[in-house]
């Protein structure tokens, strides 16, 4: 099984104020970790984060938020950076599966 790299992004504060879903490697998995925002400021930036993810699903990547905050149904979103790499390590061992 080959997995695809997953990068971790942590977004603080200071990072929101930066436009830091320019980034355009679709064909990663990846982490955001907002857990040291505010629920406010973790609420601002969630319709940026479920479009960039729309986006990776599309490409057949995977990814988690890590947040104590937000609660989805569609998404992933875990309380550790350890489960969101489960979660994205699971999700590749089934599409792994469905290949086959």
């Amino acid at each position: 099984m080959k997995t695809k790299k997953t990068q971790l992004i942590k977004i603080t504060s200071d990072f929101v104020k930066e436009n830091f879903l320019a980034i355009d490697d679709s064909q990663s998995n990846y982490i955001f970790d907002i857990s040291t925002l505010d629920k406010k400021s973790q609420n601002l930036i969630k319709e940026k984060l479920i479009t960039f993810g729309k986006l990776l699903i599309k490409n057949n990547c995977s990814f988690a938020i890590v947040s104590d905050y937000l609660n989805m149904i569609d998404f992933n979103i875990v309380p550790t950076q350890e489960e969101a790499y489960d979660i994205i390590e699971l999700e590749e061992i089934e599409r792994d599966l469905l290949k086959n």
